[in-house]
């Protein structure tokens, strides 16, 4: 053998053994990657395990909440208690080196495998295959994993907006459990505009209902008022009466005070809110809805907190007031 042809061999072994040194370090990181996958996978599991188990205590805090009144006992009493719902194991992420359809042990390839020189080029690029074939099993398996991880994580996100609802709903039922007991006064915290997100358009009076208007009128303007940190009054600034149901649980601007039939809940913070009125379905409450038409009269709501269907979801816009204003 020539001089060049041994040189030239050195040369092809060389680049062998760097493919192949490359394909064991590939091997190696996808069989971390996926032991790391298989760890978040049991984090992932716990968290949701937690959710459910938060979701259960607090369907069941509110049934207890809801029996103090005599309207919460009449829903109950036509309600199953809450059942403790288990997750969905099919659906969980099944993550494990050992999942791969090939026999990883064939792939294996020795540590000293790097030090020995051959000339069998065959032998050694049917290792670099079977290690391709490997990190081809591996890339699966992660694509896999990581789909049914983000189905996971997507569970995870609508059960906490659950969770966050009901939370809700328990907040607002001990404030008015809290405020019957105590008789607490309203506060005044603001004046604001109510305008809808979806079409830019203002929450109105007319006479003593509810409708969207497209023109900034003194009948936009509500003044909002606070009781135990998360009742709120709405009060039509221009009739001086409050938002909230009547004896018959029609909708309408006619409250002369804030009552238990006017407490209503809404965020002032400027961030997307809908407006929930707590006298509705049975002391259960609800979301505004949109109307039929968008020129019709706003006065109906959803089933309950947890029902966002066809709701509105409004910005709160704060009005400035003159001292004289807040002064008197």
């Amino acid at each position: 053998m020539s001089l060049s042809q041994s040189n030239k061999t050195l040369r092809n072994q060389e680049s062998i053994n760097e493919l192949t040194r490359n394909a064991i370090n590939t091997v190696n990181i996808g069989r971390t990657t996926l032991e790391t996958l298989d760890k978040q996978n049991e984090d992932i599991s716990t968290i949701e395990d937690t959710i459910e188990s938060n979701e259960y205590i607090i369907e069941k805090s509110m049934k207890v909440l809801r029996g103090m009144t005599w309207t919460g006992m009449i829903y109950n009493a036509f309600h199953k208690d809450p059942q403790h719902h288990n997750t969905i194991d099919n659906n969980k992420i099944n993550v494990n080196s050992d999942s791969l359809t090939r026999n990883t042990s064939q792939t294996k390839t020795k540590e000293n495998l790097l030090n020995e020189q051959t000339n069998n080029c065959d032998d050694d690029l049917k290792e670099i295959l079977k290690a391709v074939n490997e990190i081809h099993d591996i890339s699966l398996t992660m694509n896999e994993a990581l789909s049914n991880q983000s189905q996971t994580l997507e569970r995870i996100s609508n059960k906490t907006d659950v969770v966050h609802d009901m939370t809700l709903a328990a907040t607002l039922k001990t404030s008015q459990i809290i405020r019957r007991s105590t008789h607490s006064s309203c506060t005044f915290i603001g004046r604001f505009q109510f305008q809808d997100i979806n079409n830019s358009y203002f929450l109105s009076v007319l006479h003593d209902q509810l409708v969207f208007t497209s023109k900034m009128t003194l009948n936009t303007y509500f003044n909002c008022y606070i009781k135990e940190d998360n009742l709120i009054g709405i009060q039509s600034y221009k009739t001086l009466k409050f938002l909230g149901t009547t004896m018959f649980g029609a909708i309408r601007v006619s409250g002369e005070y804030m009552g238990k039939q006017e407490e209503c809940f809404v965020r002032l913070s400027g961030s997307k809110t809908g407006i929930f009125i707590l006298s509705k379905n049975w002391g259960n409450g609800g979301w505004l809805k949109y109307p039929v038409s968008i020129n019709g009269f706003i006065n109906e709501v959803t089933l309950s907190v947890l029902d966002k269907s066809n709701s509105i979801e409004f910005k709160a816009i704060p009005i400035p007031i003159n001292d004289d204003e807040e002064n008197s």
